[in-house]
């Protein structure tokens, strides 16, 4: 499977609301072993910038938003 990362801020209520979307896809058999690198942009904003999206949660596969 390919990396998925989530981009996300823990004050955003529409990134709580897709964290609750993970978590009830994860409870079916064929996605519980999904990985998502989470990576909470106002502490890493270094890595959030060499990223092009506007909004969060924004989500990358492999490299494609």
């Amino acid at each position: 499977m390919k990396p998925i990362k989530l981009f996300y801020q823990a004050r955003c209520p529409f990134c709580k609301r897709a964290f609750n979307y993970i978590d009830e896809l994860k409870k079916r058999p064929e996605y519980k072993d999904i990985i998502i690198e989470t990576i909470e942009e106002t502490e890493h904003p270094d890595i959030a910038d060499q990223y092009d999206y506007y909004y969060v949660p924004t989500f990358y596969i492999a490299d494609e938003k």
